[in-house]
This record gives C-alpha cells, structure tokens and sequence, in this order.
C-alpha cells in the first residue's frame, strides 16, 4: 500500500510515496551534477601530451614517420601515383587539421594516425582504401545537362 503524495506549500517540498523529501533529493542531485561539471571543465585529464610543445613533437614524429614509409606504401600497394605525389598528398592531410589547437584533440588525431599508419605498413588495408585519400581532391561530375554536353559525358 502506498501512500499518496501530498504537497507543503508552506516548506516548498514534495513527498513521494514512502515520505523521503523528493524535491530536496532531485535538487541536490542536480547540484551535485552541476559541481562535477565545473570540476570537470577545470581539470582535464590529458590523453598523451602535457602541454602543447609535447603534442606539437608527437605530430611532428608522426609525420616522420608517414613520410619515410611513404615508398614502401606506394611499392607495396601498387599505387599508380609517384612518391613526391604521395607525400604532398601527405602534408595536405597535416596541414588540414594545422588549426586544431586543443591537446586532446590533437592527441586523438595523433593517436588516429598512428593506426591507420599501423594498418598501412601491416598491408592490412587495400589498394582501394589508399587511393580514397586521392578521391576528395578530384574535381565532381557535372550534374547539368549543359556541363555534360560540354565536357562530352553520356
């Protein structure tokens, strides 16, 4: 058998069924919620890097690391492209993401990279997955008619 709920206007609180004060409860909950949210806006764990220069030098290493296996990438794989073309393709992607300034952003792309480079010098991908990094840069179809007529596409 429960009890019903009753209201104090007097206090301002609720009872629920079993007489614990529920408007007090939802309210300390929600300040506790609020305090472990400025708690945790001032201190953020870091990932890998401390500070900025640590994370500037994991990037750095990870770009060296891309650029010395970028001829074996390209023998191993059969990539119809030359390895200067590779590697300016290579600081393209680098300097894509060269305005993120948030350690821990910069440290799950460090991390992003690092894998994809593991999966490539494992040859644990395809030609296909390779040559996607070419695809963005091509220029789109034409979707008019007029532009399909002039660059002769059926």
């Amino acid at each position: 058998m429960h009890r019903k709920t009753s209201v104090n206007i007097g206090r301002n609180y609720i009872t629920n069924y079993f007489g614990k004060n529920n408007f007090a409860q939802k309210t300390e909950t929600a300040m506790a919620g609020r305090e472990a949210i400025k708690r945790a806006v001032q201190q953020v764990r870091p990932i890998l890097s401390v500070d900025r220069e640590e994370a500037r030098k994991r990037a750095l290493n990870l770009y060296k690391a891309w650029y010395r296996q970028i001829p074996y990438i390209v023998m191993d794989y059969d990539i119809p492209m030359t390895v200067e073309q590779c590697r300016s393709k290579l600081r393209e992607q680098f300097v894509k993401d060269r305005h993120v300034t948030d350690i821990r952003v910069i440290d799950m792309l460090v991390i992003k990279g690092q894998m994809e480079l593991k999966e490539t010098v494992e040859i644990w991908k395809q030609k296909g997955h390779i040559m996607r990094y070419w695809k963005e840069s091509q220029e789109p179809k034409p979707t008019d008619f007029l532009s399909k007529f002039v660059q002769g596409v059926n």
